[in-house]
């Protein structure tokens, strides 16, 4: 699967998600520029609202495989890829 296919996929799911009533804070209009902040207190608050979407494993599983150096995924923050937000409400943050 090419990368446009993977991640016309995960769009697909995020919508389904949305549609049917699961909040995906990323689609959010009130919360969707927290995904793209370059602030890092923000891009935390926005990895922890990650934390409570049903479409994080299909998130997960696209950024895995595509890595995306931008903004905020699958519950990560480009500040500290690989790490999921319970790690920096662990006290690893980089604050």
């Amino acid at each position: 699967m090419s990368r446009s296919e993977a991640l016309s996929d995960l769009m697909q799911q995020i919508f389904t998600h949305d549609e049917s009533g699961r909040s995906v804070p990323c689609v959010n209009p009130k919360l969707s520029t927290w995904w793209l902040s370059e602030d890092v207190e923000t891009q935390e608050a926005a990895a922890l609202a990650c934390t409570t979407c049903p479409a994080l494993h299909d998130c997960r599983t696209y950024v895995d495989e595509w890595l995306e150096v931008g903004g905020v995924w699958a519950a990560r923050i480009p500040a500290t890829k690989g790490r999921h937000a319970r790690d920096l409400l662990a006290g690893g943050g980089s604050r």
